[in-house]
């Protein structure tokens, strides 16, 4: 029979070897340990990557957003002058005289003037058309263009209006609901441009891109 005591000696010896030989699953640990610190290493680097291609991107975009800002003032010093013009029609209708926007020469500043009552001092006046005169409106306080943006080019279907205005550009509304067909043109430095579209018939005002036609 065998004899199961094992020697002392022979017992340590065993442990030793046990020590000495690491198991497959210690290696296999070991190997992971590796592998884990090259990906992060490898995930800091696809950051920096990132990093300097948003850089990139951000350089390139910036003259467009430079752009982008100055499309959206001529917008709206597009949409503040549509909304004037809304106002001279609707007090045109309510209060049946006429009313008009007009623009001084340099094309930056303005008026509304609306139909007043002929002075009455005895003397005949040569003037056929409406005596207007400059009105306040409540809440608007600068009557002028943003800076950088004015009236590049005004087409009218009428062309004895066109000739007739020289020194000044000048849109009327009139009580039955009608205004005169007419294209504002707004531009600034930028080359940025909207054009304002009446309708004669209905009074309409629109914002839009300009074109060919109509100018």
């Amino acid at each position: 029979m065998r004899n199961r005591v094992q020697n002392p000696e022979s017992r340590i010896q065993n442990e030793k070897c046990l020590i000495a030989s690491p198991s497959p699953h210690s290696a296999f640990r070991v190997q992971r340990s590796i592998s884990i610190c090259n990906s992060r290493a490898f995930t800091l680097l696809e950051i920096m990557i990132v990093v300097i291609i948003i850089g990139i991107m951000a350089a390139a975009l910036v003259p467009n957003l430079v752009g982008s800002s100055g499309g959206v003032r001529m917008e709206t010093a597009a949409q503040q002058v549509a909304s004037i013009m809304d106002y001279c029609y609707n007090a045109a209708v309510s209060t049946g005289h006429v009313h008009g926007l007009v623009f001084n020469a340099d094309g930056v500043r303005f008026e509304i003037v609306a139909e007043m009552p002929p002075p009455d001092d005895g003397a005949e006046s040569d003037d056929t058309g409406p005596h207007l005169e400059p009105v306040p409106i409540p809440g608007l306080t600068q009557r002028a263009l943003p800076e950088g943006i004015r009236v590049s080019n005004v087409w009218f279907f009428d062309q004895d209006i066109a000739t007739a205005q020289e020194d000044q550009i000048r849109i009327l509304f009139f009580p039955d609901g009608t205004t005169e067909f007419a294209t504002l043109t707004l531009s600034d430095e930028h080359g940025n441009q909207r054009a304002i579209k009446l309708n004669g018939l209905s009074g309409t005002i629109a914002v839009g891109t300009p074109t060919d036609e109509g100018q």
